[in-house]
């Protein structure tokens, strides 16, 4: 996979901002874009037209194949606006298959991975655009970063999540576009991608034993 999108400090910014402002938007819902839908805003999110393969797995502390238990929508203490403050996020557990990448050198079968936004009770809350969906016992191909909270979260958002097919094929329709936006304009099955990440992991590792052995 070529390094060819963007430079990868844009990117990088990009992978970060995608993460947080989905937080951030969550207190933003109760005055914009209401839906038709009593309770639930659709906030629109301006996405990037390409991002760098490389540097999402390189951004990701685990990568996984796994398949969804449940998801539990809740509050929980605001890590943006600060003490007080409190955001609704839908935790997904999830079934772990397989580890492709794992930094974070974890051994459970099964994880939960945090998404801003969501809704508990009756309480009016946000469908954010950026963010991945998930669907109860839906199997998925999902890049992963710890953040600040200790949660562990879609690295780039929407970028770090697709579904995976019955016939191998990745990706919902909206799923596709994302996709294509960062491996590319083709269709891909889930073991041919694999294992270009496989080939990008052991890149990266090769790189980083390279700079260890030459620090005095």
């Amino acid at each position: 996979m070529k390094l060819d999108f963007m430079s990868k400090k844009n990117v990088i910014i990009v992978l970060i901002v995608v993460i947080l402002v989905g937080g951030v938007m969550t207190f933003f819902v109760w005055n914009k874009n209401k839906s038709s839908e009593v309770g639930v805003t659709n906030i629109h999110a301006e996405l990037p037209d390409k991002v760098d393969p490389n540097v999402l797995i390189k951004s990701s502390d685990i990568i996984i194949i796994g398949t969804v238990q449940d998801i539990e929508a809740k509050k929980v203490p605001s890590q943006i606006w600060g003490e007080g403050t409190m955001e609704i996020v839908s935790d997904v557990r999830l079934s772990v298959e397989r580890y492709i990448k794992n930094s974070l050198e974890l051994t459970e079968q099964e994880i939960v991975v945090r998404v801003s936004g969501g809704q508990v009770g009756n309480e009016h809350t946000a469908v954010l655009e950026d963010m991945p969906s998930f669907s109860k016992d839906e199997k998925a191909l999902i890049f992963i970063k710890k953040v600040r909270d200790g949660s562990l979260r879609a690295t780039g958002g929407v970028f770090g999540k697709y579904t995976i097919g019955a016939s191998g094929i990745l990706g919902t329709e909206k799923e596709k576009e994302f996709l294509k936006r960062t491996f590319g304009e083709r269709d891909f099955v889930l073991n041919e991608l694999i294992g270009e990440i496989e080939k990008e992991v052991e890149r990266q590792i090769q790189i980083k034993k390279e700079e260890i052995n030459q620090k005095p």
